[in-house]
């Protein structure tokens, strides 16, 4: 009898257990996932007639855990990114990413350029006697920090992957109805917010199938350091797709779902339009996973700092100016990243905070200056010609 008892009332504690576990994997947040994904991008770039005017083929790789990520691209096998870089490193650890470019060697170019008055000017340092394989930069990387979530897309080719991989997270947990925009447009002011629609897959992780930038006929662009409204001209002024991301396949493995291809295309209108849908295909980047794993055995999220880096950091505040942020400068050596308390309390913020405490007075005395020495001269000259008058007579 005891002995039956004593079964009922482990087998009732293993099913409370039991209960328990269940309950808390059904709460967990489908969030609370992790994978690596590698594979190959494809950036291509075409003239209206269709014509390839660039080509690059890099290698990737995505590691995800827990919301946090890191994003690598590098030249595929032959192939070269931006000339000497050797790779490129993103990461996204508490809402704060963290960007370095790794050059392939430190050695500076045989040929520079100098400014020199308002132009520039190419100098080979052979042809003047310089011995370039004595010379070496201070450092051998460079880097910024920004203080936001969502990479702003460069030659670096993070953006596709983010969007790709990371996109849908974070639209659903920040539970957003807009992008910045997701494509590279050098004249486009960073004021421009493009008009996005999108459909986000119901999986874990949850996964853009598709994402469509508009514009509403109109768009801000920088020119001259100024902010300036370039109208489209019609059937373009009621608006057009600027851009789209497409899912063209996925995979399960073990509860999540991944893209296996995927694409980024940019679009212009032609000139000789008369619908909105006339428009050529200026570039696109392609993306083809060829690895896909349920687990991620990194843990720290941040490019490790192998060498001398040179950082911009944009958490600082600086310039209101979108367009030309003044970032705050500062040399790393392998090892850690600073955090923001540590970059207050450095001495190139404290210089910074200085100089920009100290210029609007040096203008001002300046101004002040000028209008001084304007007024002077408008006197004496006045007083020339009453003395020069007074003579005639």
């Amino acid at each position: 009898m005891m002995k039956n008892q004593f079964s009922q009332i482990r087998l009732q504690t293993a099913l409370s257990w039991l209960v328990i576990l269940l309950c808390v994997n059904g709460i967990q947040s489908p969030t609370a996932s992790e994978f690596k994904a590698a594979g190959k991008l494809t950036y291509a770039g075409s003239s209206p007639n269709g014509r390839v005017s660039a080509h690059a083929d890099l290698a990737f790789k995505v590691f995800y855990r827990n919301g946090s990520w890191l994003m690598q691209t590098f030249p595929a096998a032959g192939g070269r990114i931006g000339g000497n870089v050797e790779r490129h490193e993103m990461g996204m650890v508490n809402s704060e990413i963290y960007f370095v470019s790794k050059f392939r060697t430190n050695r500076v170019r045989r040929v520079v350029r100098f400014q020199e008055g308002a132009g520039l000017v190419d100098v080979d340092l052979q042809q003047e006697g310089i011995d370039i394989r004595n010379i070496k930069p201070k450092n051998e990387a460079v880097g910024a920090i920004y203080g936001f979530n969502i990479p702003r897309p460069g030659s670096h080719f993070m953006h596709p992957l983010w969007i790709a991989f990371i996109s849908g997270e974070v639209i659903q947990q920040e539970k957003r109805d807009s992008l910045p925009r997701f494509w590279i447009s050098p004249v486009r002011s960073a004021t421009f917010t493009p008009i996005t629609d999108w459909r986000i897959l119901p999986t874990t992780p949850a996964l853009a199938e598709y994402i469509r930038a508009f514009n509403a006929g109109s768009v801000p662009i920088y020119l001259d350091e100024k902010v300036k409204i370039h109208n489209y001209k019609a059937p373009f002024d009621r608006g057009f797709m600027e851009s789209e991301y497409i899912m063209l396949s996925k995979t399960n493995l073990n509860g999540l779902t991944l893209p296996l291809e995927f694409e980024l295309r940019r679009y212009v209108p032609l000139a000789a339009a008369t619908h909105t849908n006339d428009l050529w295909l200026a570039s696109s980047i392609k993306g083809v996973v060829n690895e896909v794993l349920s687990s991620c055995s990194l843990r720290e999220f941040k490019p490790k700092l192998t060498s001398a880096t040179l950082i911009g950091d944009y958490r600082v505040p600086g310039t209101i100016d979108p367009d030309k942020r003044d970032p705050l400068q500062y040399l790393l050596h392998p090892g850690d990243w600073r955090s923001l308390e540590e970059v207050q309390a450095s001495d190139e913020f404290k210089y910074k905070a200085m100089r920009k405490d100290t210029k609007p007075i040096q203008t001002e005395f300046f101004l002040r200056t000028i209008l001084t020495l304007g007024v002077i001269s408008v006197i004496v000259f006045y007083l020339f010609l009453w003395r020069r008058s007074y003579k005639d007579l």
